[in-house]
């Protein structure tokens, strides 16, 4: 049987991803579209976990036409949980969509800027994070000697949703962080072992709290950490599978134009060798 050029691509794809996202498992998922538990519940592996509101976090159109979760940047607008995953190897997933540049500005340590998905543990080794600072996304794995922190190379507070992605293997301490499906930042021997501190992390800042530094100003939508290291090609497919999809309509007559195309070429080739 023959295949057609587009039907090797297909199937090349379709392996490829099925490779890169074999064994994953979601441990936290927040996606923010459950109106009838005020938008907080969360599902995965993780038990017994529970989401508090400070107060100031509301709720509107979120990522894909979803509904998402709104911070305003002050001390009353963030999400705390009652308890952390145990963790050897992780991937942290997420979309936010921001105008604002944190004011902290200089790429030293996440836990300086705004928290987004935030588990800093002052004085601690058994820490991470993923914060805001300036117009770029940092994110840092805590370590017994020093703290380690790669920071975005492209800004992402041009009011556009990003699908951001960090990665941390526990034996290797290999660190990534991608933005919209691609590496921009990457360290091959960060902090190893496992991080199963019991406190719970925060969503819309960091530990510290520091007023108008701290807080994130934005939205965030469709949360997830999954208990495992997930490489490029998996990261791509995650992105691939959330940006905004054509309609059914439009799907099946692209099929077909595209159907009808390389018959027309068939037929034309036949003919200029008949």
């Amino acid at each position: 049987m023959r295949l057609s050029f587009f039907n090797i691509c297909l199937t090349v794809c379709l392996t490829l991803l099925s490779v890169g996202l074999r064994a994953q498992t979601t441990v936290f998922n927040l996606d923010f579209n459950n109106s009838t538990n005020s938008y907080l519940t969360q599902s995965g592996t993780l038990s017994g976990i529970t989401l508090t509101n400070s107060g100031g976090v509301t709720f509107g159109t979120g990522q894909n036409g979803s509904s998402g979760a709104l911070f305003n940047g002050t001390s009353t607008a963030y999400l705390s949980t009652s308890s952390s995953p145990a963790l050897t190897a992780f991937t942290i997933t997420f979309w936010m969509n921001t105008t604002t540049t944190n004011s902290h500005t200089t790429l030293d340590f996440w836990w300086e800027g705004a928290g987004l998905v935030d588990h800093e543990l002052p004085g601690g080794t058994n820490d991470w994070g993923i914060s805001q600072i300036g117009s770029k996304v940092a994110f840092g794995v805590g370590g017994l000697d020093v703290d380690k922190t790669i920071f975005s190379s492209s800004n992402v507070n041009n009011g556009q949703w990003q699908f951001v992605a960090a990665t941390w293997n526990g034996t290797t301490g290999a660190m990534a962080l991608y933005v919209n499906g691609t590496l921009e930042s990457s360290f091959a021997s960060g902090p190893t072992g496992v991080r199963n501190s019991a406190s719970g992390f925060l969503i819309g800042s960091d530990l510290s709290r520091n007023p108008g530094v701290s807080f994130y100003n934005g939205s965030l939508d469709e949360i997830r950490i999954y208990d495992s290291s997930l490489n490029a090609a998996a990261i791509s497919g995650l992105y691939a599978s959330a940006v905004p999809e054509p309609t059914t309509y439009a799907l099946v007559a692209g099929i077909i134009a595209l159907g009808a195309t390389m018959l027309q070429r068939r037929r034309q080739n036949r003919r200029a060798h008949a």
